[in-house]
């Protein structure tokens, strides 16, 4: 099993990709995390909600945003800002 996966985020101003080891997800119904070999899923964020993920060189980043569409497949994640 890998101890990466790739997350992509895509916003209206950026695009960038980063290996990372978990994503922590607000989703509209409650939080969960995302790590490798995570089944495939689709969900929705919450508003305002927040994304904090470990990369690959264990930095901690957390980003706020305005909702959004987070999909898993693959051993990819793939997140669509509002």
């Amino acid at each position: 099993m890998n101890e990466v996966i790739e997350l992509e985020l895509i916003s209206l101003t950026k695009h960038q990709k980063v290996l990372i080891k978990w994503i922590s997800v607000e989703g509209a119904t409650g939080s969960f995390i995302i790590g490798p070999g995570h089944s495939r899923l689709i969900s929705v964020m919450k508003k305002w909600g927040e994304l904090i993920y470990k990369t690959a060189t264990d930095e901690e980043v957390k980003i706020r945003a305005d909702g959004g569409i987070v999909k898993v497949d693959e051993n990819k994640v793939k997140i669509l800002l509002d």
